[in-house]
């Protein structure tokens, strides 16, 4: 089965373009191929988590910290979400009602990268209610990291499928 089929052409699209200009441009950056040590890939492991972690905080600067400024995001059947202010907005739109997570779980399948860029790949569970009801959605999410130049890692993409619409569950 070929990858638009799963995900839509358009979206395909861009991640493959965003992928291979990540793969791209590590293996064009002067020659930097050094293996990512045991630290940076728990660093980047770690920061994945704190992802989870803020959202179910429902603390929208922490959720934001940890994207880079120029992050993009792809949500499922979704065209991408460029940069923090567009995501901000999308996330959390000044109008909406308010959403509050209440479980998000991930299962960090793998983990890797080169140089300065990390990656993790695993599978995701969310619930999330909106004014009373609660929601459920399960999916895959590949999530690309990039090292700053304080050492931090923080999220410079990511794309999630779901398995499913969200599920109302009450």
């Amino acid at each position: 089965m070929k990858i638009y089929k799963l995900v839509g052409r358009r979206t395909a699209q861009v991640f493959l373009v965003a992928v291979f200009s990540v793969l791209l441009g590590t293996s064009c950056s002067g020659g930097d191929e050094r293996t990512l040590s045991t630290t940076d890939i728990d660093a980047i492991m770690a920061a994945d988590y704190a992802f989870a972690t803020a959202w179910l905080e429902n603390d929208q600067s922490k959720i934001m910290a940890i994207l880079t400024p120029d992050a993009v995001i792809i949500p499922s059947g979704q065209s991408p979400i460029e940069g923090a202010a567009a995501i901000q907005e999308t996330w959390w739109p000044a109008d909406s009602v308010p959403t509050l997570v209440t479980e998000f779980k991930v299962d960090q399948r793998e983990s890797g990268g080169s140089g300065d860029v990390g990656f993790v790949r695993g599978s995701y569970s969310l619930a999330f209610e909106v004014e009373g009801t609660t929601f459920t959605y399960t999916g895959e999410y590949l999530c690309l990291l990039r090292r700053g130049p304080d050492g931090s890692w923080r999220i410079s993409h990511r794309m999630w499928g779901g398995r499913d619409r969200p599920q109302q569950t009450e």
